[in-house]
């Protein structure tokens, strides 16, 4: 049993990329695979065909227009990279500006505190006398 249904599918399969007689072409070159060579045979001679890529127009159109639509997702990725990357930098650097401006006041307020204090209860004594 399984091997007649292993049969039947060989057959079918073979059948449906057989040769085509009168066209001298198969039925499975409908579908192009680029660098896929197709055998054909025509009046018991085997001619081998060149790829589908360098027969049919259709097909080198439609595998410029992939080329092309991947050419453009992938500008398309790397702007979206590149703009994500800018803002990151962006980002980073206004943190980095602000933990240096808040750290530089600290240490300015921290370092002169004994100054301002020593200002400030000179100026109270001297209102107190």
């Amino acid at each position: 049993m399984l091997n007649s249904i292993l049969i039947f599918l060989l057959l079918t399969l073979s059948i449906r990329c057989n040769t085509n007689y009168l066209t001298e072409w198969s039925p499975c070159s409908r579908t192009c695979y680029p660098g896929y060579k197709y055998r054909s045979r025509s009046d018991d001679q085997s001619i081998d065909l060149r790829s589908c890529f360098e027969q049919d127009s259709t097909c080198i159109k439609n595998q410029y227009e992939k080329i092309d639509d991947q050419k453009k997702i992938i500008q398309n990725n790397r702007r979206q990279y590149l703009s994500q990357t800018l803002i990151q930098v962006i980002i980073l650097l206004s943190v980095a500006i602000g933990l240096t401006l808040t750290i530089s006041s600290i240490a300015y307020m921290y370092l002169f505190q004994e100054i301002f204090s020593i200002e400030s209860n000179y100026s109270k004594k001297n209102v107190v006398k």
